[in-house]
């Protein structure tokens, strides 16, 4: 494997409706994913897992305010354009 891949995960324009849709899909998905990554860590190894809990926050606050750009923009009737790419890479 290459050190380093790249790929592109979301590339579009979107309606304001389609925007929040994929938006706030994949923030409610990481935020999931952390919080079952906490309660699993909790209760297999009696430890809290600071780093998991830390980044579910950091993903709530920006759930906030990725709905805060939406409701402004609900009536607007323009696109958004979405880009995002995910970068991952071998480490050791």
């Amino acid at each position: 494997m290459d050190k380093i891949k790249n790929y592109k995960l979301i590339d579009g324009s979107f309606e304001v409706d389609e925007a929040k849709e994929v938006l706030l899909g994949l923030l409610d998905y990481k935020i999931q994913f952390h919080a079952n990554k906490v309660f699993s860590t909790d209760i297999r190894f009696g430890e809290h897992d600071e780093m998991s809990s830390k980044r579910a926050v950091e993903l709530k606050a920006t759930r906030i305010e990725v709905e805060e750009l939406i409701q402004k923009l609900n009536f607007s009737f323009k696109k958004l354009r979405i880009t995002s790419t995910i970068v991952v890479e071998e480490i050791e």
